[in-house]
């Protein structure tokens, strides 16, 4: 914390980042239906690795205008952010496994982000002439934004002859997803206190809160070992939500 005459701001912030290393697995898969002696041993080899950091933090500040005024500041996050790839290689061979029906190579990454962001800004303001009289104007906002983007691609399809046969027949489909999601609020609040007389007290305020809903999902698709990528309307989607909300209170002791 730090304090400079009128003004007081104290903060923090911490990082975390996390490098895990490459994992590797493999797949061997045999048929044995007797008419497929060509496509009778399948054998897959894949790795993958991700990388990504978590942070948090806050700020706060007040600043005292005058002893009948005064200002806040506060502002906050966390969230994370990561990276992502994998890749691997697959081949069917026939029975003698001299020969093979086909091989393809994979290749998949992507990235992605959450957050949580807040803040708000408070006015206080006194009375001259009574000190339990009082207005305060406050403003806060929230927002939780998200992102993916997302590739998924099938390269090196072999044999280049049956490249067309082989597409169709195992729905080798390249794609690219890009996601956006966010919900923000926003709210404007007044709040205003005096005394009446000797003995009572009131209390009254007013809310408006501005709330937005958001989502953006594209869907992009090609046929393997292509980047002639084509919008899919049918697996995309976009939503827009609002809403208004407005109240009062009144209160008196």
């Amino acid at each position: 914390m730090v304090k400079q005459g009128k003004l007081t701001v104290s903060a923090n912030y911490n990082y975390n980042y996390n490098n895990s290393p490459r994992s590797y697995s493999d797949s061997y898969r045999e048929n044995y239906e007797p008419d497929k002696e060509n496509e009778k041993y399948l054998e897959s080899e894949s790795s993958s690795k991700s990388k990504g950091n978590f942070q948090y933090g806050n700020l706060e500040a007040s600043y005292e205008i005058d002893t009948l005024r005064l200002l806040t500041v506060a502002f906050g996050m966390y969230g994370s952010s990561d990276k992502s790839n994998s890749g691997g290689n697959t081949i069917m061979h026939g029975a003698d496994r001299q020969d093979f029906a086909y091989r393809y190579r994979t290749d998949n990454h992507g990235k992605g982000s959450w957050y949580s962001i807040n803040g708000n800004i408070d006015y206080q303001r006194t009375s001259r002439k009574n000190k339990e009289r009082m207005i305060t104007l406050s403003y806060k906002i929230n927002s939780q934004p998200q992102t993916n983007d997302s590739y998924n691609t099938y390269l090196d399809i072999e044999p280049d002859e049956n490249k067309l046969d082989i597409i169709k027949e195992l729905s080798l489909k390249n794609f690219h997803s890009d996601g956006k999601t966010n919900t923000m609020e926003q709210t404007f609040q007044v709040d205003y206190t005096t005394p009446i007389g000797k003995l009572h007290t009131i209390e009254t305020g007013a809310k408006y809160i501005f709330r937005r809903n958001s989502s953006d999902n594209r869907f992009y698709e090609a046929e393997g070992a292509s980047e002639n990528y084509a919008y899919n309307e049918n697996r995309s989607s976009e939503y827009r939500h609002l809403n208004h909300i407005l109240s009062a209170y009144a209160d008196i002791r």
